[in-house]
């Protein structure tokens, strides 16, 4: 029923249209509204690339200006890791120096208890 009814008024809309469009006046005034959307559609194009231009200049300037930031950020997080590396190496050699430094002064007292000890047994 429901089918009767959808194709019953797509009929009654076709032999309504046609009827319109059977007079000339009314070609006329639909021909006249196309043209002013299609010239309205020709004119927003026209304005979107206006405004759509400059803002995809700026997002492409932004991006490569976001890009140089980024590698000079990846430069110095790798000068940085260096720095630290080179920092640690450095601590641990001061650490093993000083620890060297300690073992030749034990090893001083050492002689030199060995020697009081010789010249007080000779006298």
């Amino acid at each position: 029923m429901k089918a009767l009814n959808d194709i019953n008024n797509q009929l009654n809309i076709k032999t309504k249209t046609m009827a319109v469009l059977s007079q000339e006046e009314n070609l006329q005034k639909l021909k006249l509204l196309v043209a002013k959307i299609s010239s309205r559609l020709v004119d927003l194009s026209r304005q979107w690339k206006e405004v759509q231009e400059p803002l995809l200049e700026e997002y492409n300037t932004l991006q490569s200006s976001l890009s140089e930031k980024e590698s000079i950020l990846q430069e110095e997080g790798n000068k940085l890791k260096i720095a630290i590396f080179n920092y640690e190496e450095l601590f641990n050699e001061l650490k093993n120096k000083v620890e060297l430094e300690k073992n030749w002064w034990k090893n001083i007292d050492n002689v030199q208890k060995i020697l009081i000890g010789q010249l007080t047994q000779r006298t």
